[in-house]
């Protein structure tokens, strides 16, 4: 899944990357091998904390993650032994994303309230959609 996004929107993103891939810094020389990649799953938001440019193996890997799963290995680095430290200028849309039930897992349905609170810290309400999506 790619982002629907403008010609200049992902060459402003791939630029300002160094045309480098967020997660492992790979310098790619051919562009076209740079996505952009909406990690929320939604394919037409493209608010700046949701496209990360990666290269063609980061892509395969992040893939399959869902917000909830990048937002738990970034705040506990303990459990997974590496926090994903290219995450850290998603986190705060991620955080927000979640908080408001956009849920990657399902691609647009609501999370329920019960069992992911624990990943937005306190106070926070998963499932709470009363926000702007």
């Amino acid at each position: 899944m790619r982002t629907k996004h403008n010609p200049t929107l992902a060459y402003q993103v791939k630029k300002s990357n160094h045309w480098r891939c967020e997660r492992c810094n790979h310098k790619l020389d051919n562009s076209k091998n740079l996505t952009i990649y909406p990690l929320d799953g939604n394919p037409e938001n493209n608010e700046p904390w949701n496209l990360a440019a990666l290269c063609p193996s980061c892509l395969k890997y992040i893939r399959q993650f869902g917000l909830e799963v990048l937002l738990l290995v970034y705040d506990s680095p303990g459990i997974f032994g590496n926090n994903e430290p290219w995450l850290k200028s998603h986190i705060a849309g991620i955080k927000e994303a979640v908080q408001f039930g956009v849920s990657p897992i399902t691609r647009g349905e609501t999370i329920p309230s019960s069992h992911h609170s624990n990943l937005l810290g306190p106070g926070a309400r998963a499932g709470h959609n009363s926000g702007p999506w």
